[in-house]
């Protein structure tokens, strides 16, 4: 066991610089390096600069981006992706967040697809945002009240009867 074990750890390793391509689309993607460390905010959050930026943008590509909020805004500092595909973004959780003054989540992301259409010459109209979760759990949800009646954009429900 110990030894199969470790052939497969060795492979994966082996191959980790490999590029990996899509069968039959030829789109390749190359291993990301993540940040070493993520936004700490500040050693005292009451600090007067502590909560800026709020919010780290990690730009895997051009069309997946991770977002990270700042401890010193709310101490969960979720992870909230957004993926990009043709005519539909798909952000994943809307953050812990609910105050437009605090973190201002959706017109960060507002600001992310602006600049992607740009690069790929489309037009905002052309991109819907759907916004979904992981779970309910109030740190992957409090930003969905900033996305719900925004032009061009669907807020999923957490439940099964939403």
């Amino acid at each position: 066991m110990f030894v199969l074990l470790f052939l497969a750890i060795i492979s994966i390793s082996a191959h980790q610089n490999d590029q990996f391509v899509c069968p039959g689309s030829g789109s390749s993607y190359l291993p990301v390096t993540l940040p070493a460390s993520w936004i700490n905010g500040s050693a005292n959050c009451l600090d007067q600069d502590a909560q800026q930026p709020d919010l780290d943008i990690f730009p895997m590509n051009n069309d997946t981006y991770i977002l990270r909020e700042n401890k010193c805004i709310n101490y969960e500092a979720p992870f909230i992706y957004l993926l990009f595909g043709n005519n539909i973004a798909l952000l994943i959780d809307s953050g812990a967040t609910v105050s437009l003054v605090s973190l201002p989540i959706q017109q960060r992301v507002e600001q992310i697809i602006l600049n992607w259409c740009i690069i790929h010459k489309k037009q905002r109209q052309d991109i819907k945002l759907v916004v979904a979760h992981t779970h309910n759990h109030l740190d992957h949800v409090a930003g969905d009240t900033q996305f719900q009646n925004q032009p061009y954009t669907t807020v999923v429900g957490t439940s099964v009867n939403e």
